[in-house]
This record gives C-alpha cells, sequence and structure tokens, in this order.
C-alpha cells in the first residue's frame, strides 16, 4: 500500500495558466511523495499507449453514448468507432504540446489523487479540487468546437492503470527510490514522543 504509485499529468491548458506549482503543491500538502517528473511533448505514438489500455475505446465510447443518451440527445455509431473520435481529439490536444509528467506515491496514493483533481469534468467538480477551483471548461463547450475536454490535468484510474501509464512515460531507472521525512509520520506509530 505504502509503495502505490499513480501517474499525473498536468496537461497543456494547465501549463499555460501556470497551474504546475499549484499542482504539485496540493499533493505535497496531502502527504504524497514525488518519485519521477519531466517536461515532455508526447507524440502520438505514446498518447495511443497511455489511453489505448484493456478495452479503454470501447469503455470510452459507450460512456460518451450514455452521457449523450441522458442528455436526450442522440449519437450515432459502435461504441468503439465512437471511442476512437475521443482519442483522435486527445492525440490533437496533448501531441506537440508540452505536458508535465509525474509519478507520485504513497498509502491510496490512486485514489486520493483523483479527489484532489476532481470530477472528468471541471463543471461538475467540487469546490477544492483542482478541476473546481480552476476549471472554465464543459463538454457542451468541447463538443460544440469538435475537441477534445480540456481539463488541466490528468490521474491513473487504477494501480493498475498507473502501472501501465509509467511504462508509456518512464523508464524504470527514472523512479527513484528515497526517504521522505513525512513517511515517518505516517508509518512510524512513535514518530515525535517526550523523551522521558
Amino acid at each position: 500500500m505504502t509503495k502505490e504509485k499513480t501517474v499525473i499529468a498536468i496537461k497543456p491548458d494547465g501549463i499555460q495558466r501556470g497551474l504546475i506549482g499549484e499542482i504539485i503543491s496540493r499533493f505535497e500538502r496531502a502527504g504524497m511523495k514525488m518519485v519521477a517528473a519531466k517536461l515532455l511533448c508526447p507524440t502520438k505514438v505514446q498518447v495511443e499507449k497511455h489511453y489505448v489500455y484493456g478495452d479503454w475505446l470501447y469503455n470510452t465510447g459507450k460512456k460518451t453514448i450514455e452521457s449523450y443518451e441522458k442528455k436526450g440527445m442522440k449519437i450515432t455509431g459502435k461504441p468503439e468507432e465512437i471511442g476512437k473520435k475521443t482519442l483522435n481529439k486527445l492525440i490533437n490536444y496533448l501531441v506537440d504540446r508540452p505536458v508535465f509528467f509525474m509519478v507520485w506515491q504513497g498509502p491510496g496514493v490512486v485514489e486520493i489523487a483523483r479527489k484532489i483533481i476532481g470530477h472528468t469534468s471541471p463543471q461538475m467538480a467540487d469546490i477544492g479540487s483542482v478541476r473546481g477551483d480552476y476549471g472554465l471548461e464543459s463538454y457542451a463547450m468541447a463538443d460544440g468546437l469538435d475537441r477534445a475536454l480540456y481539463n488541466m490535468i490528468h490521474a491513473s484510474g487504477t494501480p493498475e492503470e498507473a502501472e501501465h501509464e509509467m511504462t508509456v512515460w518512464f523508464k524504470p531507472a527514472e523512479l527513484l527510490n528515497y526517504d521522505l521525512f513525512l513517511e515517518e509520520l505516517v508509518h512510524n506509530k512513535n514518530w515525535g514522543k517526550i523523551k522521558k
């Protein structure tokens, strides 16, 4: 549990808005440990490897269809086809633009990170989350402009997803193993006691 890792990526719109420091500080204040970081311009191949994992195309398409149906709208196509359209929008959004990738480690880090960043749609994210505090975007806006949703930040959805994403963006040697004093507070029940 203490070695659980998650991939956090500050997307191009988050970088353009100068949110790198703010986002890092939120993870640090939550007690997480950064074990890797790099700024790079993703390639199409990397973006495809990142997203097209397991049943991502089908699941993404299915969620899109369900979302449209809830709004009383119709969308045509099979889930995989719709997922592919979403992937192409993400490629256009992320390729040849700077993205800041990080790996954070700590107990329950995947779930905590998802709470810190907030709901995928900034319009639906709680105030206090990154997307809730800084989000300017909605699915309706993105759909109207026929582009990806600009939601500033990515976080792995599961520990397994994080393991996959780390192989896309980092070499094993780039993940640092070091002690953070804060970990003593979390893992040692006898810290800070008065000496008698």
